[in-house]
C-alpha cells in the first residue's frame, strides 16, 4: 500500500555507499598484531561484523586473519574470532586452514568452521568425514557435521556408511534424517526400494521417523513407483509427513499434487496449506479461485499475501477475472480482519469500483491494517461519490485526535488520514482544505506522516497559487532544524514539495538559505521546490555515504 507523497515528484538521493571510515581498517589490522588477545579479537571480530554490515572492501585482511589462526600458541578465543571472520568475508582460499583448525581446536571451532565448508562444497576435511561415519566414538554433534559435509560435497564413498545410517535404529533420529538427506543427495537415484521398505511397517512405533526418512530418500527421485510412494504418504494423519511428500510432489511436477489442493488448503498445517495453494494457483481454473480465496485469512502473513497477489495475476486471465472478483467480494463482506485487508487489496488493485462503499464502511474498523487498507483503496478507486464520507469520517477522527479519545499508537489510524488526505489531494477535492490546513503547524499529536500527507495535498489543492499565509507556515515548518523538538523530517519535504508547487515565488531567498543546512529528502525537496521556481536545475544528488560510528577502537581525530 503505497504513500504516493513520496512519488510525486519522485526524488532521488545518491547510490547508497557503505565504507569504512577513513584509517580505521588500519587501525585494526595493527590491533591484530598487538600481543594483547582482547585487542586481537576484537579486531577480528569487527572484520567480521563490519562484513555483515555490508562493507566489502575487505579482501586485504585475508592473510593477516589467517596468520591468527597459523600458530597454535594464539590464544583459543583469537583463533575462533578469527575462522568466524574469515568465514564471515567468504575467505574460500583459507578453507584448508579452516579445516586444521577445526581439527585441532575442539568442537567450539568446529561447529563455526565445519558447515562452512559444507556450504562451500569444499573437500578440505573429506578423509576426517568418512572415518566419522564408521566411528562409534564419535559424538553425535561431530557425526550429524560428518554426514552433512559429505552430502554437500557429495562424496561417493560415503554411500555404504549413510545407508547403514539410515536403517540403524540405535542412533538418535536426527542422524539418521540427515544420512538418508545426504544419501538423496549423493546416490540420486535408487532409493525408491530403501524407501519403501522403511514405509512398509506403517504400525511400528517409528512408523512416524521411517516415513519421514523415505520422504528424505525421495528428494531425487521421481518415477512412477516414487510418485506411488508420495501419493501414499500424503494420506498419513501427520501434518508433517503430508507437507513433505506434497512439497516433494509439487517440485517434481504441480499437476501431481491437483488432487490433494482443495483439501490440503483446509489443514491446520501451514506447510501443507502454502503447497495447496500453489497447486490452485498453478491450475488456473474457475473452481481453484473459491478454495485458493478462503487463504485470504490466512493466519500465516506471508501465505495470504501470496495468495493476494497471485488471485490478482489470475484475474489477468479472462475466464478467471470474474471469479476471482466474486470471491474475494465474499471476503471484503465478512468480518474476519486479515481476509478483508487481503481482499481489499485484490480489489482494488483489480480497480473494482463496486468495492468503494465497502471500503468507506470499513474506515472505522478497529485493526489498523483494515483502517489503512480501506483508506489506501479509495485514494486509488479515486472514486468522487465517496469523498463527502471520507471527509466526514477524517473530521471525526480530528476532533478524536483533538480532544484526546483517539491516539495515532495504532499505526493504521495515521496511515488511514494520510491515505484519504493523499485522496483529498489528488482529487483536488476543495471542501477538505480548512481540514487539512488544521494539520500544518506542528502538533504532533496529529501524526507525522497525516500532517505530511496534508500538506502534499494543500499544495495541490493551491497549484500555482501562491497563497501568502499558507507558504509563510510551510516556510516555518521547513526551517524547523535545530529547535529542541525539530520538526519532522517527511513534514519538512512536503512542505518544500508544496512551496515549490503553489509557486510562491517570493520564499526563493527562503529557501536558497536554508537548501545547504539541510540533508536527505527535504534538502532534494528543497532543490526540487527551487527548479519549479526559478528553472534552475537541480544539482545531482550529494555522495550518500553511510557507515557506523560504534567500533570498538576507530582513529583519534
Amino acid at each position: 500500500m503505497d504513500l504516493v507523497m513520496f512519488h510525486d515528484p519522485q526524488l532521488e538521493l545518491g547510490v547508497p555507499e557503505l565504507r569504512l571510515p577513513t584509517g580505521l581498517k588500519a587501525l585494526w589490522l595493527q590491533a591484530m598484531a598487538r600481543p594483547d588477545a582482547e585487542l586481537r579479537r576484537l579486531a577480528a571480530d569487527s572484520f567480521a561484523l563490519a562484513h555483515q554490515r555490508g562493507m566489502r572492501d575487505l579482501a586485504d585482511t585475508y592473510m593477516p586473519l589467517a596468520t591468527l589462526l597459523a600458530p597454535l600458541e594464539h590464544d583459543p578465543s583469537v583463533r575462533r574470532a578469527a575462522a568466524h571472520a574469515l568465514i564471515q568475508l567468504d575467505a574460500r582460499d583459507h578453507a584448508s586452514l579452516l579445516a586444521d583448525a577445526a581439527k585441532s581446536d575442539g568442537l567450539t571451532m568446529a561447529v563455526q568452521v565445519e558447515p562452512a565448508l559444507a556450504r562451500w562444497k569444499s573437500d578440505a576435511m573429506r578423509d576426517t568425514w568418512l572415518a566419522r561415519l564408521d566411528n562409534p566414538q564419535a559424538g553425535p554433534t561431530y557425526r550429524l557435521m560428518a554426514i552433512a559435509g559429505l552430502g554437500a560435497i557429495g562424496e561417493p564413498q560415503a554411500a555404504k556408511s549413510l545407508r547403514q545410517l539410515v536403517s540403524d535404529t540405535k542412533i538418535v533420529p536426527a542422524e539418521r534424517i540427515a544420512a538418508a538427506r545426504a544419501m538423496s543427495r549423493i546416490q540420486p537415484a535408487g532409493l525408491v526400494k530403501l524407501a519403501t521398505t522403511l514405509a512398509a511397517a506403517e504400525e511400528s512405533p517409528t512408523a512416524l521417523l521411517d516415513t519421514l526418512l523415505a520422504i528424505e530418500l525421495l528428494q531425487q527421485e521421481d518415477g512412477p513407483e516414487s510418485l506411488a510412494l508420495l501419493k501414499r504418504f500424503v494420506a498419513n494423519a501427520s501434518p508433517a509427513i503430508q507437507s513433505g511428500a506434497l512439497r516433494r510432489l509439487y517440485a517434481i511436477d504441480p499437476t501431481q499434487v491437483y488432487e490433494f489442493a482443495e483439501s490440503a488448503v483446509g489443514s491446520s498445517d501451514s506447510g501443507v496449506r502454502t503447497v495447496g495453494a500453489k497447486a490452485l494457483i498453478s491450475k488456473k481454473t474457475v473452481a481453484s479461485i473459491a478454495p485458493l480465496a478462503t487463504l485470504l485469512d490466512d493466519v500465516n502473513p506471508t501465505l495470504r499475501r501470496h495468495v493476494a497477489k497471485s488471485l490478482v495475476e489470475l484475474a489477468g486471465e479472462p475466464e478467471l477475472r470474474e471469479e476471482v472478483i466474486t470471491q474475494a467480494s465474499m471476503m471484503l463482506e465478512t468480518g474476519q480482519w486479515r481476509g478483508l485487508e487481503q481482499a481489499a487489496v485484490v480489489l482494488v488493485l483489480l480497480d473494482h469500483k463496486p468495492a468503494g462503499a465497502r471500503l468507506v464502511e470499513l474506515l472505522p474498523f478497529e485493526r489498523g491494517e483494515v483502517m489503512h487498507a480501506a483508506g489506501w483503496g479509495l485514494r486509488r478507486l479515486a472514486m468522487p461519490e465517496h469523498l463527502p464520507a471520507m471527509l466526514a469520517h477524517a473530521q471525526d477522527a480530528y476532533e478524536g485526535f483533538s480532544n484526546g479519545t483517539m491516539t495515532f499508537e495504532s499505526a493504521g489510524s495515521e496511515f488511514k488520514i494520510a491515505q484519504l488526505f493523499m485522496a483529498f489531494g489528488q482529487m483536488r477535492y476543495g471542501e477538505a482544505e480548512p481540514l487539512l490546513r488544521k494539520y500544518v503547524p506542528k502538533v504532533t499529536t496529529l501524526g507525522a506522516y497525516a500532517r505530511a500527507a496534508a500538506v502534499w495535498s494543500v499544495g495541490l489543492l493551491n497549484e500555482g497559487k501562491a497563497p501568502q499565509d499558507l507558504t509563510e507556515l510551510m516556510i516555518a515548518r521547513l526551517a524547523d532544524i535545530f529547535s529542541f523538538e525539530p520538526e519532522s523530517e517527511v513534514v519538512r519535504q512536503m512542505c518544500a514539495i508544496s512551496i515549490g508547487r503553489m509557486k510562491s515565488e517570493f520564499a526563493v531567498p527562503k529557501l536558497k538559505s536554508l537548501v545547504e543546512t539541510d540533508g536527505g529528502y527535504p534538502k532534494r525537496a528543497t532543490y526540487w521546490a527551487l527548479e519549479q521556481l526559478t528553472g534552475e536545475p537541480s544539482p545531482p544528488p550529494d555522495p550518500n555515504i553511510a557507515t557506523f560510528g560504534d567500533w570498538f577502537l576507530i582513529p583519534a581525530q
